[in-house]
């Protein structure tokens, strides 16, 4: 996939759609997933696609918890990132570009205005929402990195 055919297909999946919390937004349901493909080459080599599974730790978990809790509640409930039409969307993508469009739309009335780690300690929280098993390391906000992270097993 070239340069623009890439950016191309990250712009078509970040195109947003206000969602049932009068507002907030996610990327459009059919939009082609922006993943590198397994076979293609990254700055560190050939990128592997990787399971979500323990990427997070639990500690890292809990704080993206109490971010939700204090920051993101008055748009958005837990359940929505846990249920059918969230893992439906997410299955086909992957955590990169979930963080892309968290960190560049949210908090709605400050998009990006929170740290990038905060971002992806959000994220961990959504991970285990889901299911995906903590590990030893936490996960940290290296866009390239979170796109080889598939959320396949959400489904």
């Amino acid at each position: 996939m070239s340069g623009s055919s890439r950016l191309f297909a990250v712009l078509g999946a970040l195109a947003v759609a206000a969602c049932a919390s009068g507002g907030a937004v996610d990327p459009a349901p059919d939009a082609a997933p922006a993943a590198l493909p397994a076979s293609e080459p990254s700055a560190q080599g050939a990128v592997e696609r990787a399971s979500a599974e323990a990427v997070y730790t639990d500690a890292q978990a809990d704080r993206g918890r109490d971010i939700f809790r204090s920051r993101c509640t008055e748009c958005h409930n837990s359940s929505e990132f846990q249920d059918a039409q969230f893992r439906f969307k997410w299955s086909r993508r992957d955590l990169g570009t979930l963080y892309e469009l968290a960190s560049t739309t949210m908090p709605e009335d400050q998009p990006g205005s929170l740290p990038p780690q905060t971002y992806v300690d959000i994220l961990a929280y959504i991970l285990r929402l889901n299911a995906f098993a903590p590990g030893s390391a936490e996960l940290t906000p290296d866009p390239e990195r979170l796109g080889t992270i598939s959320l396949a097993p959400i489904r």
